[in-house]
């Protein structure tokens, strides 16, 4: 089994792989629970080989392991990678945007291919059709977006995400609601829709926390993958591995 590690801003993704590829397991932790439940798994599972992305802060005694245990690698910027990265400025690049679009390209070589990550932030990637990593967007995620009216206005309220979302508000809580969840919705839409008249035959794919919230009213042909950084991630180890 290959254990894979996405530490994200908001949560901890574990992803257990075996050696065909097929993700036997997945596991979601808050920050403060993670480096234990991932011991106890790693332990449990007698777990030899893992890679560990993150764009967020990890525990020291975590980070030691995967950097110094046999089997174990943290993914860098200046990994080895399967496809070529054009980032203008690799060393500011998230992690798991380059791991999502690795496992996007790897569905489908020689083809472009558009990656919607819908997380804190709304992150657009874009691989083209010669196998390489352009670039994209990056714009607040649902949840900035609900916070950032309440922390900058003196009376809208902060309101969950969660609850009925209709395109005319009712009230204050769901007026919020429409326009952070709708406003990304049709963000998401129009930018599809730039990308396919400037690239033909190009494969989206949808992911992130927030992806579910979305997913059933976007186009039939979005391609909805919830584990698509765990998969880019064990790519990325069998890569370096071989």
């Amino acid at each position: 089994m290959t254990i894979c590690i996405d530490w994200g801003n908001s949560r901890v993704k574990v992803g257990l792989f075996n050696d065909t590829a097929f993700m036997e397991k997945e596991y979601n932790f808050s920050h403060e629970e993670a480096v234990k439940k991932i011991a106890e798994i790693i332990t449990e599972r007698n777990i030899e080989k893992g890679i560990l992305c993150s764009v967020a802060h990890v525990p020291e005694n975590l980070y030691s392991f995967f950097e110094e245990e046999k089997g174990f690698m943290v993914f860098k910027h200046d990994t080895p990678l399967p496809i070529m990265n054009a980032y203008a400025t690799p060393d500011t690049l998230g992690l798991d945007r380059l791991a999502g679009s690795i496992a996007a390209w790897e569905s489908k070589p020689n083809s472009n291919h558009l990656i919607i990550q819908v997380g804190t932030a709304l992150v657009y990637s874009f691989v083209s059709s010669n196998n390489i990593f352009r670039g994209g967007a990056i714009a607040p995620g649902i949840d900035l977006r609900i916070k950032s009216l309440h922390e900058h206005t003196d009376r809208l309220p902060l309101i969950q995400k969660e609850g009925m979302n209709t395109l005319i508000g009712f009230d204050t809580e769901s007026s919020i609601r429409s326009g952070a969840i709708n406003g990304v919705l049709h963000e998401i839409m129009g930018t599809i829709q730039v990308y396919e008249e400037n690239y033909k035959d190009i494969n989206i794919t949808i992911t992130g926390g927030d992806a579910s919230l979305l997913v059933m009213k976007l186009k039939n042909k979005i391609f909805a993958d919830p584990f698509l950084v765990l998969k880019g991630l064990y790519t990325i180890y069998k890569y370096n591995a071989s």
